[in-house]
């Protein structure tokens, strides 16, 4: 009986060292605001970094992912390095990061034009 008790704690304490990092995932997505640091349109995939983070990260896109610039839909040619971007992101458990709809923000005024 001891020894069972000492097999389940342990399985316990397993348990809950590996769910101790684990992140819930949104089905919506999260929203990730950043800047397009590179795009391979051949493989529908895009170079993101977030804002406030140092990493980038890598998320495709398919023929659902929306494209929005102002109030109109836009094709996936738009994205270009350096754009500005608040796109819905999803990490599945399966398969690559991807996003499901990306806002091409416009771009902030630098020093020079606000003279």
């Amino acid at each position: 009986m001891a020894n069972r008790c000492k097999q389940l704690g342990l399985a316990l304490l397993l348990t809950v060292a590996i769910c101790a990092d684990a992140e819930a995932y949104s089905p919506t997505g999260r929203r990730r605001t950043g800047t397009v640091e590179n795009v391979d349109h051949a493989a529908r995939q895009l170079i993101f970094r977030a804002d406030r983070q140092e990493k980038t990260k890598a998320y495709v896109w398919n023929k659902r992912t929306r494209f929005v610039r102002e109030i109109s839909f836009v094709e996936a040619s738009a994205l270009s390095k350096g754009t500005r971007t608040d796109g819905t992101v999803h990490s599945p458990f399966f398969g690559q990061p991807f996003v499901s709809r990306v806002i091409l923000l416009p771009s902030a005024p630098s020093a020079r034009s606000r003279r």
